[in-house]
């Protein structure tokens, strides 16, 4: 895989892949560099060996109409419309969205830029917090991915991070989810198969992998 600095990488050199900078990841440059370090992350490796502070088991689905106020939820729906509203200093967004069974509003606050994100027609793992008032039901500042494509933030057991001011957690999720496929195959995994096996540890990649972006809670302990 070529890097953003565009110097190409084989899996023979994972230990250089590990010890290189963060720059040498695609989309970090100069700021995003600056907000990495603020959280002593400088090299692939302490990436790699930033743990999640929790999970999210994002992994299973339900019907609009089956939504519950106050719980996490997600959900398989279509855009039927995206609009941007205006109050006071702040936008906001609204996207309804519907299934066989119902349709439910989704709403963020001062991400106008969704408007252009959220294709109308197109299906999206969507999910967050329900909320239900006198307004009726809605999604707040829900995660949201195409079905389809790779999954990260929706529909799996999700990583949940401890950041900084101006660094998000779907970044923070691409950041290490490129970092995982950069290095793939490439690791050199400092204990022998045979005692990993003997003492029934996972080998170093698989460890990795399952730190990050676990099957389930229970490959993640």
């Amino acid at each position: 895989m070529s890097s953003s600095t565009g110097k190409k990488h084989s899996k023979s050199d994972a230990g250089v892949l590990l010890s290189a900078a963060v720059t040498d990841l695609p989309g970090v440059g100069p700021a995003g560099k600056k907000l990495l370090e603020n959280l002593g992350i400088r090299t692939i490796a302490d990436l790699l060996l930033y743990p999640p502070q929790r999970y999210i088991d994002r992994k299973a689905t339900v019907p609009i109409s089956g939504l519950v106020d106050g719980r996490i939820q997600t959900i398989t729906a279509e855009v039927a419309s995206v609009e941007v509203k205006r109050t006071g200093r702040k936008t906001l967004t609204i996207a309804r969205v519907r299934d066989a069974s119902g349709s439910v509003k989704c709403v963020w606050f001062n991400q106008p830029y969704l408007r252009n994100s959220l294709k109308r027609g197109r299906t999206y793992l969507i999910s967050g917090q329900v909320r239900v008032d006198g307004f009726g039901t809605a999604l707040v500042h829900p995660e949201y991915e195409a079905e389809g494509g790779r999954r990260l933030h929706t529909g799996r057991v999700v990583p949940v991070y401890r950041l900084t001011a101006g660094l998000g957690q779907r970044k923070m999720r691409r950041l290490v989810d490129a970092a995982l496929a950069v290095c793939a195959g490439g690791f050199t995994d400092p204990m022998p198969r045979d005692l990993e096996a003997g003492l029934g540890l996972m080998p170093l990649a698989e460890a990795l992998g399952a730190l990050h972006f676990p099957d389930d809670l229970g490959h993640a302990e």
